[in-house]
């Protein structure tokens, strides 16, 4: 009888045990669940913010056309966060294109005459 009640007892710790690690695992996983997200609008909230440092940047904001396009480059890839070279040459071709858009009509016309082959060859 007392081996029964010893082993009842056991069974239950054991049972009890399992529950509080039950438990524990489901905080555990819904505090990284929170923090993922939490991560996630985080990163949202800054590309939001690279995006439009991007859009809104201009010439006279920055010293000469070099820091120019530097400045544009770096908000870009705040924002868009190319990974593989495919997309660091599309974040190139967008800067490129908004680096010219914001330059006075006749510059811009005369670096696209010359066709420079990168953002840098444009920008000196």
């Amino acid at each position: 009888m007392e081996h029964t009640y010893l082993a009842e007892l056991y069974e239950q710790y054991v049972c009890n045990l399992l529950e509080s690690l039950r438990d524990q695992r489901r905080a555990l996983l819904a505090l990284i669940l929170a923090k993922t997200e939490q991560q996630q609008r985080l990163q949202n909230f800054m590309s939001e913010l690279h995006r439009q440092r991007f859009l809104s940047l201009t010439l006279t904001e920055a010293d000469d056309p070099f820091t120019f396009a530097k400045l544009l480059q770096i908000a870009c890839e705040g924002w868009l966060l190319p990974q593989d070279p495919e997309a660091k040459r599309n974040v190139e071709l967008l800067v490129m294109e908004q680096f010219l858009t914001g330059l006075p009509d006749q510059t811009d016309d005369w670096i696209r005459c010359q066709q420079p082959a990168t953002l840098v060859k444009a920008a000196h």
